[in-house]
């Protein structure tokens, strides 16, 4: 299953190199900028020469405290996440099962959505700064950066990624872009494990 795959490799892109003292280490804050909404994205990787895409979906509340991310390649499975609670859960529709883990830290799982090309990154002479893009219907602002051999541009509204392209050397490797957006969750929706369902082991 690849549910979150493009979120952990911008976190391995931009965070995997760094060898700081912990003492020195500040957490970010992993929010969006909004309160609520849904996003589909469509994804295309390389593998070999070979591009693969599917979707994702992730539906978010309190500026994304409580996420549920689903994907087009496993339909039966999607994750839930609820930061305050500190948990997440892997929920299986096709024989009504979960599993549960308690989080590393609170940006687990949200990381590679949030956009900070507005904040923090914006004064390092690390990142450029691109032409704005505009995608559903919002006006993202855009950056790109080089980091472990490879060549990031991202792209973002409210904090939020709304366009992704990872190139390394001559070889594009990941695209992904916001297909649908809506500052609403469908009502049928919920960040909870659903009634009845029997939990099980990894």
């Amino acid at each position: 299953m690849r549910l979150a795959c493009f979120a952990l490799l911008a976190a391995v892109i931009v965070f995997g190199g760094c060898g700081n003292d912990p003492d020195d280490y500040v957490e970010e804050v992993y929010e969006f900028g909004i309160e609520k909404g849904t996003i589909t994205y469509r994804i295309t990787y390389w593998d070999e020469g070979d591009a693969y895409t599917y979707t994702q979906t992730v539906f978010f509340d309190k500026y994304g405290k409580l996420l549920r991310i689903e994907d087009s390649h496993s339909p039966d499975l999607y994750f839930i996440r609820d930061a305050d609670a500190n948990k997440r859960f892997m929920v299986n529709t096709s024989n009504e099962t979960y599993t549960e883990k308690v989080m590393f830290w609170h940006g687990e799982l949200i990381e590679g959505y949030v956009y900070f090309g507005d904040d923090e990154w914006k004064s390092e002479p690390f990142y450029k700064r691109e032409p704005n893009k505009t995608i559903v219907n919002k006006e993202c602002t855009v950056i790109s950066y080089i980091a472990h051999g490879y060549s990031v541009e991202i792209g973002g509204w409210k904090r939020i990624v709304f366009w992704e392209d990872v190139v390394e050397g001559s070889e594009q490797r990941l695209r992904i872009e916001a297909i649908d957006f809506a500052e609403t969750i469908p009502a049928e929706i919920s960040f909870e494990v659903p009634s009845g369902y029997t939990k099980v082991s990894e």
